[in-house]
């Protein structure tokens, strides 16, 4: 082949090479499409007890999720449901659209039996819970018969916690030779004292003990082993003794205990505000039975399927009082009494609970239940307790309501269905009742003068100080024989946290000698007090 055919040869192939270089360069494209987005999101199971990892997140369609569902402490995991389904975990997921999934958790069945002894003690309480080597003691009925034979039947070594309800002999009377016989770690009180001897003898025990003692107030928990109880009552001490009693809430696994004490149905109303009365299985009844606890509406949020209440055999009070057997009735529960029965003894492993004896009390006749509302106002600054809103008694119960001022203010007097000027009213339920507190300010006084300069040469400094509510406005005014003065320093001021307040000015080298008068004012919460003093001028 020639030279030149050659090298055309070679041109024409370059040439063709380059043409295909800037075809493919110049050949317009398009961005491939982007993936779907989805979305999760998982929600933890109503009741709790869980949680779910991860919780929410954006993911292209296509992408496997895996979550994975946490049990708390007591819990285990259950079930998904939602966009999924099943009890596989961790729950693999195919994003193919938005999805939406729930994670459900209960309560793991408790690993021994807690066995609860509501003792015969007569016309008295006393409850002994007995879980492993763990003992927890609520009352011990009165000095004789006491309860220390029966519960060495159970107690392995210390008795874990002793709480004492209220300061009332056949509450207390018992615990004295508990804790005369027993080495107990821990003692909860509500903090009301007496003057009876029989306080005084289970005070000295209780000092002797050498145990921890707490005072329990609503909101605390008391633990004993594995079991956590959750203080419900009092809030704080007030007028009476059986109200002032300590209220326990107990859930073991499934199963709920609710313990009153004495409390009646002020503290019940109290409870029933604050929203905390729980959904029950078993109800230690309050005071013995008595018509004065046990309201319809304490016992329609509480729920109980049994009703335990502690009476003795013929007692004079008449415990218990048909009305609240019927009201037990009414709500389906089953009703137990160591007057019918003797000692009532309930075991459960937080799933089921079996009771001995197994037959409940004899039926009565209840008529149909009769309640009347009660309407709490307030006018002015102040609460009641229970607090202001609308309550529902049994026909003839009787309510106490209190009322306390706020800050800064009185309370002056009851309105509407009651009148009178004392706090603390009872009103017996045989018809509606409609009834405001009213509160009155207090009026300022507090404004002293401590002190003024005395006596002052023209030209020289004076100083003033007083005393007033801590936060009020305060002003001086000097008359002299000219008028007002004007002295600089002289400007209004706000006392001090202490309440004092103080000023100090120059006088004029040519105000005319003698005495003049001083003015000092106090303005708190839209009231003024006024003051007055003199100085002398040299």
């Amino acid at each position: 082949m020639s030279t030149n055919r050659l090298a055309a040869i070679t041109v024409l192939c370059t040439i063709a090479i380059i043409s295909a270089v800037l075809l493919v360069h110049f050949e317009p494209w398009e961005r491939a499409p982007s993936a779907e987005v989805c979305t999760i999101t998982t929600i933890p199971s109503p009741l709790g007890g869980g949680s779910i990892s991860p919780a929410e997140g954006s993911y292209e369609s296509g992408n496997r999720v895996i979550l994975t569902a946490t049990a708390a402490s007591g819990y285990v995991f259950e079930h998904w449901d939602g966009d999924a389904s099943g009890s596989s975990n961790p729950l693999i997921i195919t994003m193919n659209s938005n999805k939406t999934v729930t994670a459900h958790f209960r309560l793991m069945p408790p690993s021994a039996n807690l066995t609860v002894h509501f003792i015969d003690v007569g016309q008295g309480d006393s409850i002994l819970l007995d879980i492993g080597d763990t003992e927890l003691l609520i009352d011990g009925g009165d000095k004789s018969p006491g309860v220390v034979n029966y519960i060495s039947q159970y107690v392995d070594g210390p008795l874990e916690v002793m709480v004492a309800t209220h300061p009332h002999a056949d509450h207390i009377g018992g615990l004295i030779g508990v804790l005369n016989d027993f080495e107990v770690d821990e003692i909860w009180l509500n903090g009301e004292t007496s003057t009876s001897q029989t306080y005084s003898q289970f005070m000295s025990a209780v000092n002797s003990e050498g145990a921890d003692v707490y005072i329990a107030r609503r909101g605390d928990t008391i633990h004993a082993g594995n079991l956590t109880f959750s203080v419900l009552s009092p809030v704080s001490l007030g007028s009476d003794t059986n109200d002032n009693s300590i209220v326990l809430s107990l859930s073991y696994g499934q199963v709920g205990f609710l313990f009153t004490g004495d409390a009646e149905q002020e503290a019940e109303a109290s409870m029933l505000s604050a929203g905390i009365v729980p959904d029950v299985d078993i109800l230690k009844v309050g005071h013995h039975g008595s018509r004065t606890a046990s309201s319809l509406q304490f016992l329609h949020a509480a729920k109980p399927e049994v009703a335990i209440y502690m009476a003795g055999v013929g007692n004079s009070y008449g415990h218990p009082h048909q009305e609240t057997i019927c009201n037990l009735r009414e709500v389906g529960a089953d009703i137990y009494g160591p007057d019918a029965h003797g000692t009532i003894i309930i075991t459960t492993d937080g799933a089921t609970y079996s009771i001995l004896p197994s037959n409940n009390v004899p039926s009565v006749d209840c008529l149909p239940t009769i309640t009347y509302d009660l309407t709490i106002g307030v006018n002015g600054q102040g609460s009641t307790s229970p607090g202001a809103g609308t309550y529902e008694y049994d026909t003839g119960a009787e309510a106490t309501v209190s009322a306390s001022p706020a800050s800064g203010w009185n309370f002056d007097h009851w309105s509407g269905d009651v009148s009178g000027t004392s706090p603390t009213i009872t009103i017996i339920m045989d018809s509606d009742k409609d009834i405001t507190a009213y509160f009155g300010r207090i009026p300022v006084t507090e404004l002293e003068i401590v002190s003024v300069t005395s006596t002052v040469s023209p030209g020289a400094y004076a100083t003033l100080r007083a005393r007033a509510p801590p936060g009020a406005q305060c002003t001086i005014t000097i008359y002299y024989k000219s008028g007002p003065s004007t002295a600089q320093g002289l400007y209004s001021k706000q006392a001090d946290t202490n309440g004092d307040v103080s000023w100090t000015w120059k006088v004029g080298t040519r105000t005319t000698p003698g005495s003049w008068r001083i003015v000092v004012t106090a303005t708190y919460e839209g009231q003024t007090v006024s003051q007055e003093t003199y100085f002398t001028v040299s």
